[in-house]
């Protein structure tokens, strides 16, 4: 059994649906013993992993950096890529550092 998975329902074992028989004819209805999830006791299965193509949040809003303490702008270099009239270079962080006097 898969981690991801929950305990197969014993009625259905899992297919989600049953399978009625009689002279000569046959009917699938939906298990309602697990109530179609193929689990045991109805339980669904974890909601699948976020999809990696969808948009995330900023770095400096990732808990990790949150909760270390680190400046959310530089994670702590000191340091940040400036865009100035279309020239790339290294400014100091508008955020933790202090301009010079």
């Amino acid at each position: 059994m898969d981690d991801w998975d929950a305990p197969a329902c014993k009625h259905c074992r899992g297919i989600r649906r049953l399978v009625m028989t009689g002279r000569a004819s046959w009917i699938e209805v939906g298990c309602w013993h697990c109530e179609g999830t193929g689990n045991r006791d109805g339980t669904t299965d974890p909601p699948a992993p976020p999809d990696p193509a969808a948009p995330r949040p900023p770095l400096g809003q990732h808990a990790a950096v949150t909760e270390s303490g680190l400046c959310p702008a530089c994670l702590g270099a000191g340091e940040v890529v400036s865009l100035q009239e279309g020239m790339r270079g290294r400014a100091p962080c508008p955020r933790c550092t202090t301009p010079p006097p």
